[in-house]
């Protein structure tokens, strides 16, 4: 079970902020990226546990053939009385069990962005470089996203940002990360898919979600963050879902970094003192001459990332 609860962990975690972390927002540099201590992040990762014996209830409700793979949407139990749709692909060539890539998609993004060529991050060229190189792909939609958007009255996620609704906001990502760890459990069920070797890409915020998501689950092997989503705010809250703080858990797991140079959410200097905290031996951090879209050079560079450390 969830050792804290999501309102009181909240509160529990800004008060160790305030004392442990620094001693007030007025004194913060923008984009300092000072880690939170020991304390403090033992206890952001309690934010992150959930009660594994909670029945997965997973089925498959449709499958299609889709150029050389085979598509499943499948739906599961989340973690909020919630029941969380995906696409899982699995390629026609080569024999399982194959190896797995989550794809984390951005904000007010969605699943089906990875079967489109033409979405922001090409998301549909990207999924075919990873099912044509033997790879299985899996895609949720993140809470509040695509055919999740009941449970916010249907409105578009941004709206919580533009109301400052802060804590809805983290505690949206908070659910997210902790469902693609459910999303784990389910591939471990799995036959034809090899739970051995589980990787993460993520774009934009999903990007971040790859820095969270690797740091509070040790069963993903490699990872790549691309144009890292991250806030710079003073508000203690944005702590349980910075990047900055996941980066120590990387530990010397493949880890990628992808920016553009340009990118007004990260800027350069930002981006650099981010990378730099990830302390393993075998990572890597890419600049492209580009703001928040990346060139599609990008696509085969992930490609070839997971090759080299998950297959």
């Amino acid at each position: 079970m969830r050792k804290v609860s999501n309102k009181s962990s909240i509160i529990l975690l800004l008060l160790v902020f305030a004392t442990v972390s620094f001693s007030s927002a007025q004194e913060r540099i923008p984009f300092e990226m000072k880690p939170v201590g020991d304390e403090a992040f033992g206890m952001i990762l309690q934010s992150y546990e959930y009660d594994k014996d909670m029945p997965l209830d997973a089925r498959t409700v449709e499958t299609v053939k889709i150029g050389g793979h085979t598509r499943e949407k499948i739906v599961f139990n989340g973690v909020r009385d919630n029941r969380v749709p995906g696409y899982l692909a699995i390629p026609d060539n080569g024999e399982g069990p194959y190896p797995c890539v989550i794809l984390l998609h951005g904000f007010t993004g969605n699943k089906a962005e990875w079967w489109q060529d033409d979405s922001f991050y090409a998301g549909g060229l990207v999924a075919k470089e990873f099912l044509g190189a033997g790879f299985a792909v899996l895609a949720l939609d993140a809470q509040y996203h695509g055919e999740r958007a009941p449970a916010n009255d249907y409105e578009k996620p941004n709206a919580m940002k533009d109301r400052g609704w802060t804590s809805r906001s983290v505690e949206m990502i908070i659910q997210t990360v902790t469902e693609y760890r459910r999303a784990i459990d389910y591939l471990e069920n799995r036959t034809d898919i090899d739970s051995s070797r589980i990787g993460v890409h993520g774009y934009s915020m999903g990007g971040m979600m790859a820095f969270l998501l690797t740091g509070s689950e040790p069963r993903v092997k490699a990872a790549v963050s691309c144009v890292t989503w991250n806030w710079d705010t003073d508000d203690a809250k944005y702590e349980l879902i910075a990047p900055h703080n996941f980066a120590r858990a990387i530990g010397e797991r493949p880890f990628l970094v992808m920016l553009g140079r340009e990118d007004e959410i990260l800027p350069l200097d930002a981006a650099k003192r981010l990378y730099g905290l990830v302390e393993g031996p075998a990572t890597k951090l890419i600049f492209y001459d580009s703001g928040h879209r990346l060139d599609d050079d990008y696509i085969k560079q992930t490609g070839q990332w997971f090759t080299d450390h998950l297959k």
